[in-house]
């Protein structure tokens, strides 16, 4: 499971159409575990960790859907071209348990 939330405000650009392949949970609903699920524990990711202003936050439950989600984000809304690999070393020291 991925969810994602993006809150736009300093990150507008032509390119954050592409928010619309996520399903956006809402706050209500985060954290909720189905009768008898257990509650493991998601990797998360936010951009402003990594110094953009940017109120992109992703959650899932691996650190490689993360970082799959993460780099997604990065190259539509923040970068022109290739994402630097200095861009893809933050982005992994950025993502919690």
């Amino acid at each position: 499971m991925i969810v994602v939330q993006i809150i736009p405000a300093g990150c507008i650009s032509p390119h954050n159409l592409f928010k619309l392949e996520y399903t956006t949970i809402p706050n209500s609903l985060r954290g909720k575990k189905a009768e008898g699920e257990v509650q493991s524990t998601m990797s998360s990711f936010k951009c402003r960790n990594i110094g953009k202003k940017c109120r992109f936050e992703v959650e899932a439950d691996t650190d490689s859907q993360v970082l799959e989600a993460a780099l997604q984000h990065v190259e539509k809304a923040h970068e022109k071209g290739p994402i630097p690999r200095e861009t893809v070393e933050q982005i992994k020291k950025a993502i919690k348990k």
